[in-house]
């Protein structure tokens, strides 16, 4: 028996391992030591010998058994740790708690082998020089998940042929290989590109960024700052940056400027513009003596023209080169014809036009030549548009000619006036007219 005011502690031996101590040999309080299979034991307040450690496994006998503590290390009620034979919990300032395998911490029903809850600040978290998280294939580590003191954060594989792969809905969706090649809806076709992203439906790639600031893509190499070359994009227009300068813009009509960013004819900048609207075409536009557009070939046909008649593209002619020679062909292969005759009346056509001299009002440039409207009055093939036609948007539609047109006329012309000539020659002989 113990003195009171101290704690005792009373060496209980016997050979049975099952055997506790009677209460009446102890005292509140006391401690006793069964030495055959070292379980410890105290009396309660109440008079009942409680177990509370056994060095064997299994189920500790008697009531919950619990460790009550508090951060100053004195016994308190509000934190404790108890364990009930099959399960560790912790409540008050922590919670903690095991069951069955599992590990719940800031829960007492872990749902899966480890699982951290948390209401606020963080969730989990490592915090040492360089703190790791390593992933094990049996005993050969495959990965892990690193951090340093300078802030640097990464993934890291270790298997030098296995890809790094994540997988969303239990497919693999996106994979870094060994040589640093990315896959983004694919697994193959990464050897040739750094980057390979492939979607079956809907936007292969979208970038968006806050209202009033442009979307960029930019592209840099070795030699050349990140960002001398660009893609950039405001909610309207699309445009590529190259050297540090716009060089090209699609506006939200779909109308392309290269060298500028709006039609040339307006702002008198020197570019290239493909319009897409009622009028179409293309317009090129130079401030300076250069030529504005070139084609090279070796020979042959180097722009070839289709006209579209509702249901497939006819050949119509084209532009051809030989050396020094440009040759400028309308299709007229006689395959492509019918109804051929004569043309008659020529000379009587010719008589009827009107050939004119003129001054252009922009440039004040002197030419000869025909009014557009009075030569359609006569030979109307050789004219297109209308007199005093107008676009959608009221400005002028202005007439052309094509004076080729009138080559087939005046060789008649010239055919019918020599038959005159011959017909008159032949009078004034028979006349017997001096020199004939």
């Amino acid at each position: 028996m113990a003195q009171t005011g101290y704690t005792p502690i009373s060496i209980y031996y016997s050979a049975t391992t099952t055997n506790v101590p009677t209460a009446g040999n102890l005292v509140a309080g006391e401690l006793a030591i069964n030495t055959n299979d070292g379980k410890l034991f105290y009396k309660d307040s109440a008079g009942v010998v409680q177990t509370i450690a056994s060095k064997a496994t299994g189920t500790v006998a008697g009531s919950t058994t619990q460790v009550i503590y508090n951060n100053a290390g004195a016994y308190a009620g509000s934190a404790n740790l108890t364990y009930d034979g099959t399960t560790f919990t912790a409540t008050g300032a922590a919670n903690f708690a095991t069951s069955t395998g599992s590990v719940g911490v800031g829960t007492a029903s872990p749902g899966s082998k480890l699982q951290v809850t948390s209401a606020s600040d963080d969730i989990f978290r490592l915090v040492a020089t360089a703190p790791y998280l390593s992933f094990y294939n049996g005993a050969t580590r495959t990965g892990y998940i690193r951090a340093n003191t300078a802030g640097t954060f990464g993934i890291v594989s270790e298997n030098a042929t296995t890809p790094m792969s994540f997988y969303t809905a239990g497919s693999e969706q996106v994979r870094i290989d060994s040589s640093g090649n990315v896959g983004i809806g694919t697994t193959s076709a990464l050897a040739s590109y750094k980057t390979s992203i492939q979607h079956t439906s809907g936007e292969l790639l979208a970038l968006n960024a806050s209202s009033g600031t442009l979307t960029r893509i930019a592209f840099g190499n070795t030699s050349a700052s990140l960002g001398s070359t660009q893609i950039i994009a405001n909610g309207t227009d699309l445009a590529l940056i190259a050297g540090s300068a716009e060089r090209m813009r699609i506006d939200s009509s779909g109308n392309l400027f290269v060298g500028c960013t709006s039609a040339p004819a307006s702002n008198r900048t020197k570019g290239f513009e493909a319009k897409n609207n009622s009028s179409g075409g293309i317009q090129i536009y130079q401030t300076v003596s250069n030529s504005d557009w070139a084609i090279s070939a070796t020979s042959g046909s180097i722009c070839n023209f289709y006209s579209d008649n509702g249901s497939a593209l006819v050949y119509a002619g084209n532009i051809s080169v030989n050396g020094n020679i440009t040759t400028y062909n309308s299709i007229s292969d006689y395959r492509l014809k019918e109804n051929v005759a004569p043309l008659t009346g020529a000379l009587e056509k010719v008589s009827q036009l009107k050939p004119v001299t003129y001054t252009f009002k922009d440039g004040g440039q002197k030419s000869e030549g025909f009014i557009a409207h009075e030569l359609q009055a006569i030979i109307p093939e050789a004219v297109t548009g209308e007199k005093d036609a107008v676009k959608e948007d009221g400005t002028p539609e202005y007439q052309g000619v094509d004076s080729s047109f009138l080559i087939a006329t005046l060789t008649a012309a010239i055919q019918e006036q020599q038959a005159i000539i011959e017909t008159m020659q032949s009078k004034l002989k028979d006349a017997g007219i001096l020199g004939f």
